[in-house]
């Protein structure tokens, strides 16, 4: 049994979609429920192992440190021999590499995918330093440097037999063009469209050139330098089935395949019915302002016709499930509360929200008297706090302007009734009711919960001694 990192990807900026759509394409996929065992099979690092947790995660600490165009992060792929190892040891191992190799420098998410013959685990990691604010930059040959030791290790340690494998790119031999290939077949699966096919590229790390007036779809493989004369590789080379005509018909066909499976969808014919009403568009004075010519024309006649074509019945009725997923949702807000605060019975629940309620009114009696306390001081406070913010400011910018406004506000405070002294204490009794207010908020979301559970358990006319597992049945 042998262990490979089998590529090294990048994952770049998607100019056209905002910049960050590459990345979370990326994380939608490795995390897939389907393909990761219902989502046991993630692990996450300084993050959560779920895709849109862990998107803002990364882009927060890209905008942290102002890097949040380029290179948005990178994607290594180990995988085992087909039919070799299980899924536990190919967690460990992908959260062994994550450790040694990244440690507390990135934010990370792993997952182990055991949809196809052979185990792998997919690695995403930000390009930005969570805490030096660097980016990442892989060079040739930290492959034998860095990577291999690391691999070496995690061989001896789960009795896996070494090779010797990189995975760099070489552009002068013909090795990557198996690795062009086989990524070709992969982005080929997981996509729908032409459209989603190129991006899914894309987000694999590779140079996607092509438009309506290219007659050949051109690739650079990922983490390309131009160099000795390569200007990338054009898809009908590698075989017949890889040109750009031959992948736009699979696609087409594909289409047409997908939207049988649907009930009540039309037929070829009604189809071809629908298409042909954009051979007669009519245009409005807008639209031919903005296109002045036939060519423009045409291609905006194309467009509808593929969104046309390419909306599928489940697209359109996707809105009939989202009462379902709210529904699910619900059920484990309310599955983990009872969890937490060991409630087991609709009994427990009951004693536990009159404990709440006592609690919310002790807090929101001592919240209105502090109030009345505070209410006459109110000006003062504001005007600590804005002393506060203004030396803040000092300290962080030092400019002329922070200084002015600092001192302007300093001689307000001393031509007022109180000193500097009683001031912190009005604004420390000040936080104390901002903190009673809070405790409230969270006191009445529990108890709005505790409401929710009974009122579950009186629509299933569950009886009060039944175990909470009734309650989400």
């Amino acid at each position: 049994m042998s262990i490979g990192i089998t590529k090294l990807l990048y994952i770049n900026e998607d100019r056209s979609a905002g910049g960050t759509s590459h990345l979370q394409d990326a994380l939608n996929y490795i995390l897939l429920p389907e393909k990761t065992e219902g989502g046991l099979l993630v692990g996450a690092s300084y993050c959560f192992p779920e895709a849109d947790l862990a998107y803002r995660t990364m882009l927060c600490t890209k905008s942290r440190f102002h890097k949040v165009d380029g290179r948005q992060a990178y994607h290594f792929i180990i995988s085992l021999d087909k039919g070799e190892g299980s899924s536990d040891v190919m967690y460990q191992i992908a959260e062994d590499f994550c450790r040694s190799y990244l440690g507390d420098a990135y934010e990370y998410v792993f997952s182990v995918h055991t949809d196809k013959p052979h185990l792998h685990a997919h690695i995403i990691f930000n390009s930005v330093n969570r805490i030096d604010g660097r980016k990442y930059h892989y060079k040739q040959g930290d492959w034998v440097k860095d990577i291999q030791p690391i691999t070496n290790r995690l061989c001896d340690a789960h009795g896996l037999s070494k090779i010797e494998l990189s995975q760099e790119f070489d552009y002068k031999n013909g090795d990557w063009k198996v690795a062009m290939i086989e990524d070709i077949h992969e982005a080929k699966e997981d996509s729908f469209t032409y459209d989603q096919f190129l991006s899914k590229l894309r987000s694999y790390g590779y140079g996607v050139y092509d438009s309506p007036r290219h007659k050949y779809l051109t690739l650079t493989p990922p983490g390309y330098i131009k160099e000795g004369g390569f200007k990338g590789h054009r898809t009908n080379v590698l075989g017949k089935d890889y040109s750009k005509e031959e992948l736009q018909r699979y696609f087409s066909n594909k289409a047409l395949d997908k939207s049988k499976v649907f009930l009540n969808e039309p037929g070829p014919d009604i189809a071809y019915e629908k298409l042909m009403k954009w051979q007669t568009i009519t245009y409005t004075k807008y639209e031919v302002y903005y296109l002045p010519t036939a060519a423009l024309r045409r291609q905006y006649v194309d467009y509808k016709k593929n969104r046309q074509l390419h909306r599928s019945r489940l697209d359109r009725k996707a809105y009939l499930y989202q009462r379902e997923v709210n529904d699910l949702l619900s059920s484990q807000k309310r599955e983990r509360f009872m969890e937490f605060k060991h409630l087991v019975t609709i009994s427990d629940v009951t004693t536990h929200m009159d404990y709440l309620q006592n609690m919310w009114q002790e807090r929101d009696l001592l919240y209105k008297q502090m109030y009345q306390e505070l209410k006459p001081f109110l000006k003062y406070i504001n005007l600590y706090e804005e002393y506060q913010m203004a030396t803040k400011a000092v300290e962080f910018s030092n400019s002329e302007a922070s200084m002015k406004k600092q001192k302007k506000v300093l001689r307000e405070i001393e031509q007022g009734l109180y000193s500097m002294k009683q001031l912190e204490n009005l604004y420390s009794k000040w936080e104390d009711l901002q903190t009673c207010y809070q405790d409230k908020k969270t006191l009445q979301k529990e108890i709005q919960m505790c409401r929710e559970i009974l009122d579950v358990s009186k629509c299933k006319g569950i009886d009060v001694n039944d175990r909470r597992k009734n309650l989400n049945g």
